[in-house]
């Protein structure tokens, strides 16, 4: 009864605090909106090395989905540096990988990467270890990440093809002390079912009402994970993500 009485006014303390942040989201925060006419003065040839960070583990179906995704980004295919990240022990991912022609001779597994044929891929293996978490196999792939930019992509991920246009748009207005974009994310199939649905829902207060409201009230913001851009200097130089979380989340 005790713990029943702690948990309800625990319950009713956060629903207001929550109702006021939300309130205040409706004001918006720090939203940067990016113009179409923004983005068609965009000169191709002076956009900088993006990196796309795509950690994978046991999603052998979903690999030709995201390797779909991420070849239809409308940003120059010489100026992509994308690391397709494996775990040593996911033999069905790698072979998965080898079937799309981006592994060839696993001889250089040791050396953590092999070139494959595809231009602007890279398969990035993590070696076995006693940590196995994604934000472990996605510092062991900055470490290798050339791009001015960085970002990471889900397996399921389909995001807008222009969205690296976006964020480079949106960096070039923020000074440089900011290091990270968080794109506001949805469910591309939200019709599908009641679930889908309930999960759009979600994912629209969060990201359009929630998220706002902290940056209004000076609170942290957490980062959703994926499609988070980052500055890549300075993600290196201060340590990546922290590999014994189960999430790059933040």
């Amino acid at each position: 009864i005790v713990l029943f009485a702690v948990i309800n006014i625990l319950y009713f303390i956060v629903n207001p605090v929550k109702l006021y942040i939300t309130i205040k989201g409706f004001r918006r925060g720090k939203e940067i909106n990016v113009t179409k006419k923004e983005l068609e003065s965009i000169k191709e040839g002076e956009l900088p090395l993006y990196t796309i960070f795509v950690p994978l583990y046991k999603e052998a179906e979903t690999l030709p989905h995201i390797i779909r995704n991420v070849a239809r980004l409308d940003y120059p295919k010489e100026k992509l540096d994308v690391k397709i990240i494996l775990e040593e022990a996911d033999n069905e991912t790698i072979e998965a990988a080898k079937k799309l022609g981006l592994l060839g001779d696993t001889t250089s597994q040791n050396q953590g990467k092999t070139e494959p044929p595809e231009k602007g891929f890279e398969v990035v293996i993590a070696p076995s270890a006693d940590i196995k978490t994604k934000p472990r196999a996605c510092n062991f792939a900055l470490k290798r990440a050339v791009g001015e930019f960085c970002v990471i992509y889900d397996a399921e991920d389909n995001p807008d093809p222009d969205q690296l246009k976006k964020a480079i748009c949106a960096f070039h207005k923020l000074e440089k002390d900011y290091i990270c974009l968080q794109a506001k994310l949805n469910y591309y199939n939200a019709t599908q079912n009641i679930l889908t649905k309930w999960f759009t829902l979600e994912y629209h207060f969060w990201f359009d009402y929630y998220l706002p409201g902290l940056v209004r009230i000076n609170a942290p913001v957490p980062l959703g994970g994926t499609s988070n851009h980052f500055r890549t200097e300075a993600l290196k130089q201060i340590g990546g993500w922290d590999p014994y979380n189960v999430t790059e989340d933040a």
